[in-house]
C-alpha cells in the first residue's frame, strides 16, 4: 500500500473524532482568529492541519 493510501486509511478511520474534539474544534486559537478577522471583508483562513475540514 503506497503512503497516500495508508494515510488516507487512518485519517478516514479517525475523522469523525477530529470533528468531534474540543483540542481540533475548539480553542483559543480558533476563537482568536475569528475576532481577528470579524470585520476584515473577504478574508480566508486555511489551516493545513483542519481534521476533518472545519472551517471559518
Amino acid at each position: 500500500m503506497q503512503q497516500y493510501q495508508l494515510a488516507l486509511k487512518q485519517f478516514g478511520e479517525n475523522a469523525h473524532a477530529y470533528l468531534g474534539s474540543s483540542v481540533h474544534a475548539r480553542g483559543e486559537d480558533l476563537e482568536y482568529l475569528r475576532q481577528l478577522l470579524a470585520n476584515a471583508k473577504d478574508s480566508l483562513v486555511l489551516d493545513l492541519g483542519s481534521g476533518a475540514g472545519q472551517g471559518m
